[in-house]
């Protein structure tokens, strides 16, 4: 009985709990503000010092680099693609154009259809003016917030460095007298003083210094100039020319005869550029570039790499070969190897135009092509020249059998004879 007066007072503590409403878990929170901020008295300890390094070997950035590497990418393939297109708009009527020449200074009056054609490619070209240069712009910030990136270890290394040379720990009665005195430095404060220091050098530093080396942007301008152009345009200009606005404030002779003599290598490296890989005799697959500017099909060359012994040797950072081309002494590894774009995009249209012209071999080439059969050359075999000679040696022998029999007596047959047809007539 008691057990059961027990079950029937909990059930009736809980319906009352139930019942009445539960306290809120969102109540605001009020802000609490923090102490001012005071300098360290004391040197870091070991354990300290080791566990802000250890921070940085935590540190994890690689979100954030692929977010970046994404990013850049976007903005080159919209670049890219929209060059490709204006090309395209280009080529389709410098086309009509030229079918409209008839000959000897004879061109006919273009049509409404290539008027508006015409109207269509001015809009296109100014909009894609206009995107090219804001992703090109846009490509500079990430470049620099991937160099940002890329430093914030050496800034936290150079942070740790500092506190571990801190001076040691003095009397609290000498430093009240030494008002300039503000103690042990900060962590955080030094580290922003690190990083506003390093943007400030950074930014100081010309676009050719900040860009002209940097390999994204590198490529950037390469595949744009390649879809601007394709291979009808003048070569790639130097890094140094790609940012007339500064040369234009510190331009020099010196500059302008180092360009001319530049632009010489650029005609010969466009004149030797091959779309077939050295090592293959294959269209490239997977087009890389050294840092001897000799490209080379990434397979290629790894399986080269794994089995030349002869011009190997091995150095601190592990095994390298001697470059395959004729003449280079420079020494390869495949991690040294970069992709290249650009001859990819040259390997595709030459791809394309070689599909284009079997196409058009294969309609000569066809059994029953339009417009009747046509007769094409056969080759004899010396079988068929002996069948030959022998029908012939037949032929002769009945015509021979009937000139020995006379005159036939068969009655004659008038013949039809074709009026463009000669007929020596009997006097």
């Amino acid at each position: 009985m008691s057990s059961r007066r027990h079950l029937v007072s909990r059930a009736r503590m809980n319906n009352e709990a139930s019942a009445s409403p539960a306290p809120s878990r969102t109540a605001p929170q009020q802000n609490v503000e923090l102490p001012p901020y005071q300098h360290p008295e004391c040197r870091m300890t070991e354990a300290q010092q080791q566990a802000l390094a250890q921070l940085k070997a935590d540190h994890k950035y690689k979100k954030y680099k692929t977010t970046l590497k994404a990013a850049m990418s976007s903005l080159t393939n919209a670049a890219v693609s929209s060059n490709d297109r204006l090309h395209e708009s280009k080529t389709n009527l410098e086309t009509v154009a030229n079918k409209r020449d008839k000959g000897n200074g004879v061109v006919d009056d273009p049509k409404e259809a290539e008027l508006e054609q015409q109207r269509y490619h001015q809009v296109l070209e100014k909009k894609v003016r206009e995107i090219t240069k804001d992703a090109e712009n846009a490509l500079r910030e990430l470049v620099d917030f991937d160099d940002e990136q890329k430093m914030h270890s050496t800034h936290l290394t150079e942070v740790i460095d500092t506190l571990k040379a801190a001076p040691p720990l003095r009397n609290h009665d000498e430093m009240e007298d030494d008002e300039d005195d503000l103690g042990i430095p900060s962590a955080t404060d030094l580290l922003k003083k690190t990083k506003a220091d390093y943007a400030t050098r950074y930014h100081s530093k010309s676009k050719v210094e900040r860009y002209g080396d940097n390999e994204v942007y590198s490529v950037f301008k390469r595949v744009l100039h390649d879809a601007m152009y394709h291979n009808s345009g003048p070569p790639l200009a130097k890094p140094r020319d790609w940012f007339p606005e500064e040369n234009a404030k510190s331009g020099s002779r010196r500059d302008r005869d180092a360009n001319s003599a530049d632009s010489d290598d650029v005609i010969i490296e466009r004149a030797e550029d091959s779309l077939k890989c050295p090592l293959s005799m294959q269209y490239y697959e997977d087009a890389t570039l050294g840092p001897c500017g000799h490209h080379y099909d990434r397979k290629s060359f790894i399986s080269w790499f794994d089995t030349a012994h002869t011009h190997s040797r091995q150095v601190a950072r592990g095994r390298e070969v001697k470059c395959p081309e004729t003449g280079c002494n420079r020494y390869l590894r495949p991690e040294d190897l970069i992709d290249d774009p650009v001859m990819m995009r040259k390997v595709a249209r030459a791809k394309k135009r070689d599909a284009r012209a079997a196409e058009e071999d294969g309609y000569e080439e066809d059994d029953d092509p339009r417009g009747g059969q046509r007769r094409r050359p056969q080759q004899l075999s010396d079988d068929d020249d002996d069948d030959q000679e022998s029908a012939s040696s037949q032929v002769k022998k009945v015509k021979s059998e009937r000139m020995s029999r006379g005159p036939s007596s068969a009655p004659n047959r008038r013949r039809y004879i074709p009026e463009d047809e000669d007929v020596e007539m009997e006097d």
